[in-house]
């Protein structure tokens, strides 16, 4: 594994060496816009063409206490099994751990390893969990069930999934492209982009004029063919884009953080087949992940029954806890997902109960102390 690993960095390294040398420079500010326009184009329109994708990722972590890499702190491997429903706006993954180590003063100690099944519809993630073996000391701020197993549902963002292949699998890709095609806009709406991010208007006419004459002063474009290499002058940033392969990022460096992908074409989309990727923290520590992609589908219909509760291994009349409404409840039903609108389960909690219990005893008090007000009122007015 390891010299698959090393040869796959050597031959990425020789390519961004190769092309970054016979590249042509592009300049000119119509040349870079036209460019940067089609990257943006390319790279969306591959994206946006996967509307079903499924597959299995194993990864592999390993964080080293210094730059050195002779010494490791931790290492953790597991595999993602995931269906993404890109339309709907719903994915389901089972993340099932094969090893999880740490090391203090050179002695390896083995953790628990605990298996997750995610289900993340619209703004909702029901999450069920299970440890085997059963954890010596549980974590008090979940609740656990007598079976060693537990159901969560929570409230969260529609976009904030634990595992998401769109953007696990990139590192803030979608972002910088977006940020680089904001570069070269000097349209009226770009202008105004650049005056809410707190540029003067002095800068902003400056910048324009010079971006209109010689290209943008902070960005570098070259180009080899295919290949195209991008480099923010400021953040020493560096992308390279495949263009025969919908611009597809493929190479990504920054000051402390490299990033590797061979890509898989499946069902006419670009799609990741291994990843490789490196950073180092200030303190020195170094953190080195591994994605290999496997059994990918795309744009192939998924069976609603994917999306439901018993794909994530829960029972009918298996108990769960509400954190939203701090509510107990029973699975009901084999289909069971309560549609929007729908009342959450009647049942309160302990600390609901003590809730209400305070509640009550400060609205009486303020009626005590309101009786006695009225009462003192009316013996002076007597």
């Amino acid at each position: 594994m390891k010299s698959v690993f090393r040869f796959t960095l050597v031959i990425f390294a020789v390519m961004f060496a190769a092309s970054y040398a016979s590249g042509e420079v592009v300049t000119g500010y119509e040349e870079q816009k036209s460019l940067m326009k089609t990257i943006k184009d390319q790279f969306y329109a591959n994206r946006t063409a996967i509307q079903s994708w499924s597959g299995t990722v194993k990864i592999s972590k390993i964080t080293y206490i210094d730059s050195t890499k002779k010494k490791a702190e931790f290492e953790k491997e597991y595999t993602v099994d995931f269906v993404y429903d890109c339309l709907g706006k719903q994915v389901k993954y089972i993340v099932t751990p094969s090893k999880s180590i740490s090391y203090e003063n050179d002695v390896k100690k083995n953790h628990t390893l605990m298996k997750e099944a995610f289900l993340c519809r619209k703004n909702v993630t029901y999450i069920r969990e299970s440890y085997s073996p059963v954890p010596e000391v549980p974590d008090d701020r979940k609740i656990h069930f007598k079976d060693g197993h537990f159901f969560i549902r929570d409230s969260i963002g529609e976009t904030n999934t634990h595992f998401d292949p769109f953007y696990d699998s990139l590192p803030t890709i979608p972002k910088e492209i977006d940020i680089m095609y904001d570069f070269f806009d000097i349209s009226e709406e770009g202008i105004q982009k650049k005056r809410k991010s707190g540029l003067t208007e002095e800068y902003i006419k400056e910048l324009c004029k010079e971006i209109k004459e010689n290209g943008h002063p902070q960005c570098h474009f070259e180009r080899s063919g295919d290949i195209v290499l991008f480099t923010h002058l400021l953040s020493k940033r560096n992308i390279q884009f495949d263009m025969s392969k919908k611009a597809f990022p493929f190479f990504y460096s920054q000051p402390g953080r490299t990033w590797q992908c061979k890509l898989d074409k499946i069902s006419g989309v670009w799609v990741p087949q291994s990843i490789a990727e490196e950073y180092q923290s200030s303190d020195g520590t170094v953190c080195r992940i591994e994605m290999i992609w496997s059994r990918q589908k795309v744009n192939q219909k998924i069976p609603d029954k994917e999306f439901t509760l018993p794909a994530l291994g829960l029972r009918q009349g298996d108990e769960g806890y509400d954190f939203r409404t701090e509510t107990l409840f029973k699975v009901e039903g084999e289909e069971y997902l309560p549609p929007e609108g729908m009342e959450l389960p009647s049942s309160f909690s302990s600390y609901t109960y003590f809730r209400m219990f305070l509640i009550s005893i400060g609205v009486l008090m303020l009626l005590i102390g309101s009786v006695n007000i009225i009462r003192k009122c009316l013996k002076r007015i007597s």
